[in-house]
């Protein structure tokens, strides 16, 4: 069976911190925001940000996090899409 842990979790945080990756954060509500990483616990990250206040953000308001260059990064096409060759096939 699976370890009950992989600290996959820590390693990505440790490491967008060391770097200070912008991040983009996008929370359940829908509010976007963007800024680094500046530590984290079992329940929420510090979100340290250009414009505006540093924010404390319960782990449970976030949707889903990512690093804001992913945004100007030319998106992949899946498979089929776009070539009118696979366009009749479903």
């Amino acid at each position: 069976s699976p370890p009950e842990q992989t600290n996959a979790e820590e390693f990505y945080y440790l490491k967008q911190m060391a770097a200070k990756t912008p991040m983009v954060v996008l929370l359940t509500n829908g509010e976007e925001l963007r800024g680094w990483i500046e530590w984290y616990d079992k329940g929420a990250i510090k979100l340290n940000r250009w414009s505006g206040p540093n924010l404390l953000i319960p782990k449970r308001s976030i949707l889903y996090l990512f690093k804001e260059e992913e945004l100007r990064r030319p998106r992949r096409r899946s498979a089929g899409e776009g070539d009118p060759e696979r366009a009749d096939e479903s």
